[in-house]
């Protein structure tokens, strides 16, 4: 058992907010300095401006003081042009203070943008520094959660691992027997027997006879479907070409060739069409595997579409069945169950106007889901009284437009059936959803395509006034809008077909394909031998029969006695003489003479004594297997006892003196188990001496010794099932007197049981140490 997995946890979580906040606080003061150097910055630059203007008046003053002097001077023509020059000089002062003004709108202006850039910096730091907790809080989480499920993992594993043990002691035995003995066997049968495929098999009960068959069946059925679609001055078809078509476009989503040329086969009975069904088969296979449809099913209503016309091409037709599939996965009724009774929907459908390909594909969707609500809510019991509930609603609609017209509900338009939407909302503002009212418009059947609409109408507008039709027309919606995608169909099959199922089918359909296509033929060569050997083979039979009936009840007894001695016996020189192989025929032709038969009837008598004996000898390896079987899992019941124990120990759980009396019962009970599988281990060696003797002289001295070998294994798989047993009632022993330790520390902590029922140390766990108790 593996040791318990203990998760440390540290809170680092304040001082992770402390940093946080720290740093905050350091980038606000670190934006107020910045912003403090930028408007410093700006008030220089205004002092210098005003300084600089100063000195420009200054220096302007002294040289109109000094023109004035020198206009005294030179006298009124001097003054004049000293004027002009003092108005020079004023604007160029006027000039220059504006300059300056301008200067220091630009030092605020950047003195302002300085602190906004401050100020974008400082929350860009902040950000980072929020999301850098983020992760460190998300690592964490990730890390916690990691431990987490490293522990579920561990847990998975003991308890898979529990019961791989007990497969594995059965495996051990049943390949070690099943793959020695069968080699032996083999060996006394020759290839020629194996050909013959009577008694061998390929993995898992694979035959090679099934593959063959399957081989021919599919040939068989691709013959028939060709002809069936072959039109007098059209195109021939060679069941070559139509299993070919089959094999290609359907083997990757794991069908097997029955399936899909049934599914081709009802389409084009349907359809009259062999060319476009074998162009739509693996469409059809990728939406049989998607919704989990029948093949042979859906291959049926795909020919309906496309012979009653409603599908005009492969497009049209995958866009209806789409429209079934998406309807089933939103209702009661499954596309499986659709494909069954859409011929008879289509059929109603056609009744409604339509212009367009649109206009069919909605009226389609339209009916169902009449269909749909008919079983949801309707009363109808399954898809076969919706679709005859949608045909009648069209028939009694168009037959009683007299009593509709009287409710002033209108039940045609341009000479054919109104919307059923639209005139199922009307009858039920009409009616207000009144089952009575609906019932005497509507007969028994058709009525049911209505009343789960009703359910819809009276439910909403219970909930809010008015509310009716439009809710009804939600419902009509969500099954007219369901149909899905050929993107979603074709992601639905892909997952499907990725399934471990799958997978296996389809592997094993290759291999069935690839196997039949080698036998096939050369059974096809064995025909004329194997209707020479007949005679022969029923001369054998004739004089097996007795023998197999006494071997039957009493196949110890026939493997002891020599049952190839009994058999050399009881046949003529002339059956016992055959060839059954080279060593077989030498081995008898010693003792009896010699004589020549056909192979075949060699092959059939070969494979006859090995069956007789096989079946005796196959009860046998059974109640072996079994016996192995349930000693491989004779721990379990200490290894659950020793979990629990275990785990209540390691949470500081109080063991109840009724559990640990369980698990002292688990643990004798499980000793004594183990003298039993000893015991039998000891008897079963005998046995198997007896069953060896028996084979040898069944096979005429031919057996090759391979099931000593296959024995040899066995015994060791045994003895690991009784070492693991052991092993666990060990374990288990060891964490009793654990637990009943604890059990007295707990005891003891609490006065033997005398404190107070009150007192809180009396339920504290195991791990928290005695409180004391009242005295």
């Amino acid at each position: 058992m593996s040791e318990p997995v203990v998760i440390s946890l540290q809170v680092g979580g304040v001082a992770d907010v402390k940093r946080a906040f720290q740093a905050v606080s350091d980038l606000v003061v670190k934006s107020a300095q910045q912003s403090a150097r930028a408007a410093l910055d700006g008030d220089r630059a205004v002092v210098k401006s005003a300084q600089a203007s100063a000195k420009e008046k200054e220096r302007a003053a002294k040289q109109a003081q000094k023109a004035a002097e020198t206009a005294e001077k030179l006298g009124v023509k001097a003054v004049t042009a000293a004027a002009k020059e003092k108005d020079k000089l004023a604007k160029q002062s006027q000039k220059t203070a504006e300059t300056a003004e301008k200067q220091k709108a630009r030092a605020a202006e950047q003195a302002a943008k300085a602190q906004v850039r401050a100020w974008l910096k400082g929350d860009r730091e902040i950000e980072q520094m929020r999301a850098r907790g983020v992760r460190e809080f998300e690592r964490d989480e990730a890390k916690k959660t990691r431990a987490v499920e490293r522990e579920a993992k561990k847990r998975a594993a003991a308890e898979e691992r529990t019961v791989k043990a007990g497969q594995r002691a059965r495996e051990d035995f049943a390949k070690a027997t099943g793959s020695k003995v069968g080699g032996a066997v083999s060996s006394v049968m020759g290839g020629a027997a194996r050909l013959a495929g009577a008694a061998l098999t390929l993995g898992g009960g694979f035959g090679i006879a099934d593959s063959a068959a399957a081989e021919m069946k599919a040939g068989g059925m691709a013959a028939d479907i060709a002809n069936s679609g072959s039109l007098p001055g059209g195109k021939q078809f060679t069941s070559k070409e139509v299993l070919a078509a089959a094999r290609e476009q359907t083997a990757r989503h794991g069908f097997s060739d029955e399936e899909s040329l049934k599914a081709l086969q009802n389409f084009t009975s349907r359809s009259g069409d062999l060319q476009a069904g074998m162009g739509s088969l693996g469409k059809l296979a990728e939406l049989s595997r998607a919704s989990g449809t029948d093949m042979g099913e859906l291959g049926d209503v795909a020919g309906k579409l496309r012979g009653s016309g409603q599908a005009k091409d492969d497009k049209q037709m995958m866009q209806m069945l789409r429209v079934f599939a998406g309807q089933g996965q939103k209702g009661s009724v499954e596309l499986r169950d659709m494909a069954s009774v859409g011929g008879r929907l289509l059929a109603a459908s056609s009744q409604l106007g339509a212009k367009t390909d649109e206009d069919r594909n909605k009226n389609l969707a339209t009916v169902g889901a009449m269909a749909q609500v008919a079983v949801a809510k309707g009363g109808a019991v399954d898809s076969a009284e919706a679709a005859t509930s949608a045909s009648r609603f069209m028939s009694d609609v168009s037959g009683n437009e007299k009593r509709f017209r009287a409710m002033g509900v209108k039940t045609t338009e341009n000479g054919v059936v109104r919307d059923p939407q639209a005139l199922i909302q009307d009858v039920l503002a009409k009616t207000k959803g009144d089952t009575g009212k609906i019932q005497g418009l509507f007969g028994d059947q058709s009525a049911k395509s209505v009343l789960g609409f009703a359910s819809v109408y009276r439910d909403a507008e219970n909930e809010k006034k008015g509310s009716g039709s439009s809710a009804v027309e939600a419902e009509f919606s969500k099954f007219i809008k369901a149909a899905a995608s050929e993107e979603e169909v074709r992601a639905a099959a892909a997952k499907r077909t990725a399934e471990a199922d799958v997978q296996l089918e389809t592997a094993m359909n290759s291999l069935r394909t690839a196997v039949g296509r080698e036998v096939v033929p050369q059974v096809l060569k064995l025909v004329p031998v194997i209707r020479d050997a007949t005679p022969h083979i029923a001369k054998l039979m004739q004089s097996l029969v007795k023998l197999a009936e006494w071997a039957e009840k009493n196949p110890l007894e026939a493997a002891t006695a020599g049952l190839g001695v009994v058999i050399a016996g009881a046949l003529t020189k002339e059956i016992a003489s055959a060839a059954i192989g080279k060593a077989a025929s030498s081995a008898i032709s010693v003792a009896m003479g010699s004589a020549s038969f056909p192979p075949a009837a060699g092959i059939m008598i070969a494979a006859a004594l090995v069956l007789l004996m096989k079946e005796a000898f196959d009860k046998e390896m059974a109640r072996k297997v079994e016996t192995q079987t349930k000693n491989a899992f004779a721990y379990q019941d200490a290894d659950k006892a020793k979990t629990e124990l275990q785990r209540k120990l390691s949470s500081g759980e109080a063991l109840t003196p009724e559990e640990i009396a369980s698990a002292q019962k688990t643990l004798v009970e499980g000793r004594a188990k183990v003298d039993t599988m000893k015991k039998g281990e000891a008897d079963e060696k005998e046995m198997d001496k007896s069953l060896a003797v028996g084979l040898r002289t069944a096979t005429l001295g031919l057996y090759d010794g391979g099931f000593n070998e296959a024995n040899a294994d066995k015994q060791k798989a045994a003895a690991a099932s009784t070492k693991r047993t052991e092993d666990s009632l060990n374990e288990l022993a060891s964490a009793l007197a654990k637990a009943t330790e604890a059990a007295k520390a707990n005891a003891a902590a609490n006065n033997g049981g005398k404190a107070n029922p009150n007192d809180p140390s009396r339920s504290a766990p195991l791990s928290s140490g005695a409180r004391g108790g009242t005295q």
